[in-house]
């Protein structure tokens, strides 16, 4: 009787254990709808003095805001230039770079040797003058033109190897004086790195200084001129002039 109940009492072990292999534990689902992943976005504009724009075609783009004219030998010329990144959520790496340069120097429609030009209002007695002499005497501003590029000294373009530039982004300089000529590259553009712009519109300065040494005449000594002037600076850049673009560019902050 005792082995009895004891087979019995095993038998419904088993079944049990049996059933519970058997048996589904608790469970219960929930759905997430319409999950997102979007990207930032970064969107550079510059102050036109009116209003935040984009260039051209999209935008109505700015132009001009570097502005110097009667400029003068050693005289510094700043230009304030507002940029901001109005993306979204992602700061970028402000970068710049001068490029598209064209040029002129003045043709006052005398003969021409060198730097030295024969001045026709003499005749029959030609005279022998530096070209700012007879600017200075006759004006310049008769069939000038610009030309495309940058030339070797004496050519339309030589001016633009005299100028000078330094750039400053908030206040702090980020690339001191140095000859503008040599931040030019015809294969690409030579970025000088300004820092950084966070998204949503901050307001930031970039400031750009120019200037021109006095240049004195490489042939004035030799021409026999009077002794008392053969040290004389001719100026020979007088008004002569320089156009140029000014090329920003935004990329993302890998480290903001």
């Amino acid at each position: 009787m005792k082995n009895v109940f004891l087979s019995v009492v095993i038998i419904c072990a088993l079944t049990i254990a049996g059933v519970g292999g058997t048996l589904a534990n608790f469970s219960d689902t929930e759905e997430v709808f319409d999950n997102v992943f979007e990207s930032g976005s970064l969107d550079l504009m510059v102050w036109n003095g009116s209003e935040w724009v984009d260039q051209k075609p999209w935008g109505i783009g700015a132009s001009g805001l570097v502005n110097v004219t009667c400029a003068a030998p050693e005289g510094e010329y700043p230009t304030i230039i507002y940029v901001a990144n109005f993306g979204d959520c992602v700061s970028g790496e402000l970068w710049m770079a001068f490029k598209n340069f064209r040029c002129y120097n003045v043709n006052p429609s005398h003969e021409q040797s060198g730097y030295w030009i024969k001045d026709v209002a003499d005749e029959p007695n030609w005279k022998l003058k530096p070209e700012p002499e007879l600017v200075a005497e006759y004006g310049g501003h008769i069939e000038q033109e610009y030309v495309d590029g940058i030339g070797p000294w004496g050519d339309e373009c030589s001016w633009t190897k005299a100028l000078e530039v330094a750039v400053s982004f908030d206040g702090v300089t980020v690339k001191d004086w140095t000859l503008l000529f040599n931040l030019i590259d015809p294969a690409k553009p030579n970025y000088i790195y300004l820092g950084v712009l966070e998204s949503c519109g901050a307001q930031h300065e970039v400031k750009v200084w120019l200037r021109f040494a006095d240049k004195e005449d490489p042939v004035w000594e030799i021409r026999g001129i009077n002794e008392m002037f053969k040290d004389w600076p001719t100026n020979v850049y007088m008004l002569d002039g320089t156009k140029f673009d000014i090329l920003f560019g935004l990329v993302q902050d890998t480290d903001g």
